[in-house]
């Protein structure tokens, strides 16, 4: 079992140092042995984890000026590191705290520009990289001359080497619990990354979440806290995504969690082939749990061995996007369904453990965290999911703002005949507002147009125009002609009011050179790829204008109230 006792009024670091002196050889995570999941993986107990954060401790005293004795965290200088995917993103963690330094874990994918920026919002003049990584930083270091670039140890140094006593560690819980564990950043899709202090509290959030369902009735536990709780789990997420740092240092310590993992040459994104490989290879315990995007999941539904293998994991948990109708229900044939949706800004949503077929439909723990739903449309029955600020609140929405309630931007309907029970209706930024004041569901357009399987990828847009436009991307080898998939957009305007219909002039496909543009976790860049095509759709519109289609201007009053709505 967990145990939920060694983190009351115990920092984050403290934990990690109980465990390896109480239960030193209780297990904290499974290493690969070699280059292939064939090689197989060794043990990484609690003891041998905190050996292997003081010899890191020591070094960083050695490696960037020596001890700190400021007390004062806010002053305390920032180490950027960027690595291969492997332990020492966890013992860094750890060390850097233990050393009165605070980590940052920048995206490898900035922009120099982006890059640099992070680095003065902190303060950071040298920066520490893994052999293998040490020119990811080489950009920045040509805008930023002052540049240090310094390596870490190899793991095997960190494991192996000895020191005659314990690196020192004698903050108390009032001193630190709102020092920062690490800077995340921003993704950086809507402009330059910006540096996300996560503090210790963070930590504090989580385990009190486990205790809270831990203590709570059967139609009361947390679904993700009761997924994540003593499961083994194979890390597929990169370690410099905040999902992937959370898993091999948090969850492990608030949740009980054994981290698997994987040799440093997986593919990222991760390949359904190699997927297959891990959930085959990777050691199993009493509880087994995995997490994978729900493009990945949509992969393995394809495979019978793959839906097959599903069978060795208790539950598995998507996040980063919606899940399809169809999948999830081939998919809790096999296994648990359960949306770990969350995000940085506001932390994991208190979605409720519910029955297996009930996976895309959800119920919320009452008032937990200042969560609530607030009516967003009337006329179509949606609701935004909103938290109230709370005492001495550190989540990042709050933190660097005045606002009482946050919108987390996030839509929900709910379930006729289920009380208590809603389903995702995507988010505020999926729905578009014609000049009309018409207001539809443009990523949910999308997925219908994406099922047509001479179509790689979609954009439904059009922000305050009379009509929408489509984007389409075509898969290779088919000829653009708008004929061929006019009974997909037939569908897609049954659902439709009649001012937001899709019309055959406002239908654009893609050039080859310019195919749509996708963020690192895969999904659609939206507002990049539309202004990558600003001229061809301004260009669109005037000659629809032109053929009388759409005017050049509206009063959207004019247009309230027209048409009803589909059936």
């Amino acid at each position: 079992m967990s145990e939920r006792s060694d983190s009351d009024q115990q920092l984050f670091t403290q934990v990690l140092i109980s465990r390896a002196t109480h239960s030193p050889d209780r297990i904290f995570g499974l290493l690969p042995k070699g280059e292939c999941l064939e090689d197989g993986f060794s043990q990484l107990t609690y003891a041998a984890s905190n050996h292997a954060v003081d010899n890191l401790a020591f070094w960083i005293d050695q490696k960037f000026g020596g001890k700190v004795e400021e007390s004062d965290s806010k002053k305390w200088p920032t180490i950027p590191y960027i690595g291969p995917n492997d332990i020492r993103y966890t013992l860094l963690t750890f060390a850097v705290m233990k050393a009165k330094r605070r980590l940052m874990l920048p995206l490898p994918s900035n922009t120099a520009e982006g890059m640099a920026k992070l680095l003065h919002s902190v303060g950071a003049d040298t920066v520490l990289a893994g052999s293998t990584h040490t020119g990811v930083w080489e950009p920045t270091r040509s805008l930023l001359g002052y540049l240090n670039i310094v390596e870490i140890p190899e793991v095997k140094w960190l494991l192996e080497t000895h020191h005659d006593v314990a690196y020192p560690y004698t903050r108390s819980f009032e001193e630190g619990h709102k020092d920062t564990i690490w800077f995340l950043q921003t993704s950086g899709t809507t402009g330059d990354p910006k540096p996300i202090n996560m503090t210790h509290q963070f930590f504090e959030d989580v385990s009190n979440h486990m205790r809270i369902s831990a203590n709570s009735p059967a139609n009361r536990k947390l679904g993700m806290m009761e997924c994540m709780r003593d499961a083994f789990q194979p890390v597929l997420f990169p370690l410099s995504w905040g999902a992937g740092t959370v898993s091999v240092t948090v969850w492990p310590l608030a949740a009980g969690t054994t981290p698997i993992f994987l040799p440093t040459n997986a593919p990222h994104p991760m390949t359904s082939e190699y997927l297959q490989k891990v959930m085959k290879l990777t050691p199993k315990g009493k509880k087994n749990s995995i997490i994978l995007t729900p493009a990945t999941i949509r992969q393995l539904a394809r495979s019978p061995s793959s839906l097959e293998n599903l069978r060795a994991y208790d539950s598995v948990g998507y996040a980063g996007s919606p899940l399809d109708q169809a999948t999830g229900d081939l998919i809790s044939q096999y296994t648990r369904v359960q949306s770990f949706i969350g995000s940085t800004d506001s932390g994991t949503y208190p979605l409720l453990l519910d029955s297996p077929q009930d996976w895309n439909i959800h119920r919320f723990y009452p008032g937990l965290d200042g969560f609530h739903l607030q009516l967003f449309d009337a006329r179509e029955h949606l609701y935004e999911l909103c938290i109230t600020r709370q005492p001495d609140e550190t989540r990042h929405c709050f933190v660097s703002t005045d606002l009482r309630v946050f919108r987390t931007k996030d839509l929900w309907k709910p379930v006729c005949g289920r009380p208590g029970f809603y389903s995702g209706a995507g988010r505020v930024d999926d729905f578009v507002k014609l000049a009309s004041l018409t207001k539809f569901n443009g990523v949910k357009i999308e997925e219908i147009v994406d099922r047509d399987s001479r179509i790689e990828g979609c954009i439904v847009a059009g922000e305050g125009r009379e009509r929408p436009f489509a984007l389409i991307q075509l898969c290779e080898n088919v000829e653009p002609r708008v004929e061929d998939i006019w009974s997909t957009i037939y569908e897609v305007n049954q659902s439709l009011y009649a001012e937001a219909e899709l019309c055959r002039e406002l239908i654009m496909f893609t050039s080859p050179r310019k195919p749509i543009l996708r963020t690192a976790k895969g999904t659609v860049g939206r507002r990049k790829t539309i202004e990558m095509y600003e001229g061809e759709i301004e260009e669109m519109y005037a000659e629809a204008a032109r053929k009388g289609l759409v005017g050049s201007k509206i009063d959207g009053a004019a247009w309230q109230g027209v048409n009803a709505h589909k059936s």
